[in-house]
């Protein structure tokens, strides 16, 4: 029996993501998880050690009724972090119609990223992706304003 192939067959090659990276962070502790940061957003996770992909490219969408745009495709973003040996970036990416900022923490003693973001942009959305999920990890993300809710909560519950 001839088995159909799908239009374009093979298809493309494998690839992983791009070598332009802007840091390579972990934990300054026990925590396991390594990530890297390319074009200004979590490029790959690296669990349980870091010869060990586990995710590509966790990047946003910012949409709107008439406007769309990738945020890793803008090239438009500034990378800090508290000091040099500190790896915790906070990442600005700034457009005419936006302004996102985005925070990667890793738990020092767990094995958990932490990926914190708030976005600024009259009538625009944030859409998070992320592609090549191959375990599944213990990846949190939460929106600024609901981890002030969850602060909230915590000091309720005291």
């Amino acid at each position: 029996m001839i088995e159909p192939k799908a239009p374009g067959a093979p298809g493309s090659t494998a690839t992983w993501t791009s070598s332009a990276k802007d840091m390579v962070g972990t934990a300054l502790g026990q925590g396991r998880v390594w990530f890297t940061v390319g074009y200004g957003i979590l490029n790959e996770v690296y669990w349980p050690s870091c010869s060990t992909p586990q995710i590509r490219d966790l990047g946003f969408i910012i949409a709107g009724d008439d406007f769309w745009s990738e945020v890793k495709r803008v090239h438009q973003y500034s990378l800090t972090t508290p000091s040099s040996s500190l790896p915790l970036p906070k990442i600005v990416h700034q457009h005419e119609r936006y302004r996102l900022e985005i925070e990667i923490i890793t738990d020092p003693v767990r094995d958990v990223l932490l990926v914190n973001y708030h976005l600024d942009g009259e009538g625009l959305k944030l859409y998070p992706y992320w592609r090549h999920i191959l375990v599944v990890m213990a990846i949190t993300i939460v929106e600024q304003s609901q981890r002030k809710d969850l602060q909230q909560k915590k000091k309720g519950a005291i």
